[in-house]
């Protein structure tokens, strides 16, 4: 697909619907890898924690300008 960004080995699409549309083609077609992909997002993790620190870190940096 043209608009399609690359994220981990798969892909990501810009355009709404389409990755709800593979996921449930997925979860009818292959249940048992769409539980493990499923199983493997939930390890993530999607918190500010990490990005919240990046974010202090370069402020600190700048104030020290």
């Amino acid at each position: 697909m043209a608009y399609a960004t690359t994220i981990c080995g798969g892909w990501l699409s810009p355009v709404p619907g389409v990755n709800l549309g593979r996921a449930l083609r997925l979860w009818f077609a292959r249940p048992r890898a769409f539980r493990g992909l499923a199983a493997n997002g939930m390890h993530a993790d999607y918190s500010w924690r990490r990005p919240g620190q990046d974010y202090l870190d370069i402020y600190s940096r700048v104030q020290r300008r």
